[in-house]
This record gives structure tokens, C-alpha cells and sequence, in this order.
């Protein structure tokens, strides 16, 4: 239950994606929030290698990126197979010439590890639980060209498997979005697109429109913060979010997924956690 959204924008040349950090789920009694600070956005590193020689056991490193993972739904085989696509993409061993794999590979990968996750935890709740919308997201090398992989989840009857879309943007309307929140972030878009946002802003639609569905929390599914992400030609990065602490005036707080880094994180030894941010 949550929303997040993957868009090109031209002008900076990149991709951007936007979630917000709310986990929660619908039982009897209503909608019960776990937590309001959760990661549905993160960075999935892609380290290829030459195959060690004879005499030296040491692996040559050739090629090193990241891309980026965005997920909506079961967060218990969602991030197992983040976690677990991390390990094994940061480990490849190339078996012909020293080329990177195609983005398209690199999301058939991840989507076979989600069939894996989502059928452990279906099988364990006798398919009430297990399935996520997810999308791998970022700059393909092979096909020199910013690359969209939505996977959705596809149950019938007793099969369970996980499509793949891709999408190649060329501009700021082709945006991905998923998720609870998606015809609600639509419609905002729509509105903001026509008449700009409450401070008559018109850039970057999707992100004023997930702002928007934040302040508005009408169904207690789509809260929290905002996650921001952008996926440039060279990698994937995570921003923390700047937000002024009384409207109106200069003074503003810096948070990543809702966890505000100077009062909640402080300093490590004598180092401060510093992430690039955008307000």
C-alpha cells in the first residue's frame, strides 16, 4: 500500500523516482501503519569482472554502476530480493568479452528472484500474502538509452509469475508509476499539470504530485515522507528531502525516509552522514 513513480525529465538529463516511506496494511479495524520511515527506493550495485588468471587470484574490475529498484506492496519479498540481487549483481564474473550486461538482463535477473520471494511467501499464507509491483530503472549502457523495467505480478488460478514491460522515455510523459496511490497520484498530475500546485508550480509534475498526495493522507495508505532517487548516465543516487521546518520562512530540516539526519542520526565518531539533498 504505498505509491512511488519513475519519470525522464529532459532538461536534467535523467531519470528521477519518488515514494513515499509509509508501510502499512488493511485489516478489520482499518489501515495499521508499521512504520511512516521505510525504504522503497534503493540502489542496487552492478560490478562486473574480468575472471582472475592463473597468477593472480585477484578478480580485475571492468565495469561499475548502479541502478535503481522501487517496489510497492509485500515489503517481506521485496526486500529480500533487493537485498539478495545487491549481493549477486555486484559479483559477475564475465564468461566472454569484457562488455557490460543489458539492463533488460539485469531485470530478468532481478524479476526471477522475485518469482522465487513472492512464491515463499504465498505458499506460507495460502496466497493471501507475497506479491509486489516493482520496477529496475536506469541508464542502459548496450542500448545507450535510459531504460524503464516495470515487472508486475500475474496470478491465476494456482500459476503465479511476474511480467516485464519495458519503456524507453524520450520525454516527461512516459512516467511509471504503481502502487495503491497511482490513480490518485494521476489525478494530481492532471491537476497540477493544467493549473500548477499550490505555489503555482508546473516542474516536475510527478514529484509535486506525490508532495501533494502526502499532505492530503485521505486514506492513510499513501504518508510518511518522500523518498527521492535519480538515475543519471553514470549511476543511481538516493537524496534526502529539504523541507522548511514553519512554511514561509528560511529555516529548513534535512531528512532521509523521514529520519531527520542532524537530531536522529548526529555524527558517527568524528563524521557526519552527509547525502546530497534537493528541497
Amino acid at each position: 500500500m504505498t505509491v512511488a513513480t519513475i519519470w525522464f525529465e529532459p532538461e536534467d538529463d535523467a531519470l528521477w523516482s519518488v515514494a513515499d516511506t509509509r508501510i502499512s496494511s488493511r485489516g478489520s479495524d482499518g489501515v495499521r501503519i508499521s512504520t511512516d520511515s521505510a525504504a522503497k527506493l534503493f540502489a542496487i550495485p552492478v560490478r562486473c569482472h574480468r575472471p582472475p588468471s592463473a597468477s593472480n587470484f585477484r578478480r580485475i574490475p571492468y565495469y561499475s554502476t548502479s541502478i535503481g529498484f522501487a517496489f510497492a506492496g509485500d515489503v517481506v519479498p521485496a526486500t529480500m530480493t533487493v537485498a539478495t540481487a545487491g549481493t549477486f549483481l555486484q559479483n559477475l564474473i564475465t564468461l566472454g568479452p569484457a562488455n557490460p550486461p543489458k539492463l533488460r538482463e539485469i531485470a530478468e535477473v532481478v524479476r526471477r528472484l522475485a518469482v522465487r520471494f513472492s512464491k515463499e511467501k504465498l505458499f506460507s499464507s495460502n496466497g493471501i500474502h507475497g506479491t509486489f509491483e516493482f520496477a529496475v530503472f536506469g541508464w542502459c549502457p548496450v542500448l545507450n538509452s535510459f531504460a524503464i523495467y516495470e515487472l508486475r505480478p500475474q496470478k491465476q488460478q494456482l500459476l503465479f509469475d511476474i511480467d516485464c514491460l519495458e519503456h524507453l522515455p524520450r520525454d516527461n510523459q512516459d512516467v511509471v508509476s504503481f502502487g495503491t496511490g497511482k490513480p490518485r497520484l494521476i489525478e494530481v498530475m492532471d491537476r497540477i499539470t493544467k493549473d500548477g500546485d499550490e505555489y503555482r508550480r508546473t516542474g516536475r509534475v510527478p514529484l509535486l504530485a506525490a508532495e501533494a498526495l502526502l499532505k492530503e493522507n485521505k486514506l492513510d495508505d499513501v504518508g510518511g515522507s518522500l523518498s527521492i532517487g535519480l538515475a543519471d548516465k553514470t549511476e543511481f543516487r538516493l537524496y534526502a528531502h529539504v523541507t522548511p521546518i514553519e512554511p514561509g520562512f528560511p529555516a529548513a530540516k534535512m531528512a532521509f525516509n523521514g529520519i531527520d539526519l542532524a537530531e536522529e542520526v548526529g555524527t558517527v565518531g568524528h563524521h557526519v552522514v552527509s547525502i546530497n539533498a534537493i528541497a
